[in-house]
């Protein structure tokens, strides 16, 4: 839905998914839903483009957790990484993709990658979030401990981190390493 949503919303028209017969029951919906038509594979048979895209991603996301330092991190890490990890492949031009100079973020969204604010901090790196947009004269706290997850990837950019005192997603403006 969210990627249906995004391409809609950028002027792009789906009209074909081609899936595995194992999601017809929750892809139904969707060809109901979306006046999109589905083309389910054979029993025992997969989608060579998609099947080829997932071992990509898994690569990706086991080279991006044997870079950490970590030799155990919690589930709310795991999601971010692989989020992390699929947001990267899509930033750059693919070698055999629809463009050799456009990435297909670009093509779909219009947004190009702002290298210094998108790829200045490493997953995994610790930081400190700036609570304060303009520091008082007061006792209160004025970073807090986190690792740094991801890019935040709205308008105002910013940061998405793992609060260290509470273990929860917390989301900054401004991170220093």
């Amino acid at each position: 839905d969210k990627t249906l949503r995004t391409y809609n919303s950028n002027g792009f028209r789906i009209w074909r998914i081609e899936c595995d017969g194992e999601f017809k029951t929750i892809m139904d919906c969707v060809e109901d839903e979306m006046d999109i038509r589905l083309n389910y594979t054979n029993a025992q048979d997969h989608v060579p483009a998609a099947e080829r895209n997932n071992r990509t991603i898994k690569e990706s996301f086991r080279t991006g957790l044997h870079q950490t330092p970590f030799k155990a991190i919690p589930r709310v890490m795991i999601e971010d990484l692989a989020i992390a990890r699929t947001d990267m492949l899509n930033w750059f031009p693919a070698r055999h993709g629809a463009s050799k100079y456009y990435s297909p973020m670009t093509i779909v969204t219009g947004k190009t990658l702002n290298y210094e604010k998108d790829c200045k901090y490493d997953f995994g790196a610790d930081v400190q979030a700036h609570t304060q947009g303009n520091p008082t004269n007061t006792m209160n706290e004025r970073t807090i401990d986190c690792i740094y997850l991801r890019p935040n990837q709205n308008d105002q950019g910013g940061h998405i981190l793992l609060n260290l005192n509470s273990g929860k997603r917390i989301t900054c403006g401004r991170v220093t390493e």
